[in-house]
């Protein structure tokens, strides 16, 4: 599983928050997205998630959850 997310936002926090409360947290990679920069409205993110919302879940089926 693998989590997008910008740290210190609000609702990345909500994402950890929830994983860590189901103990989730060892299988779980987190990729920082710079969103002040802009890195979510790149076609590399847009690709995955269209809509550039951070956070953003793929699990290992690489189906996209948010």
């Amino acid at each position: 599983m693998t989590v997008y997310d910008t740290e210190g936002f609000p609702n990345s926090f909500r994402v950890r928050n929830a994983l860590g409360e189901k103990g989730a947290t060892e299988p779980v990679e987190v990729v920082p997205v710079d969103v002040i920069g802009g890195e979510h409205r790149k076609e590399a993110f847009k690709s995955k998630k269209p809509d550039a919302v951070v956070p953003c879940l793929e699990l290992a089926d690489r189906t996209i959850n948010s």
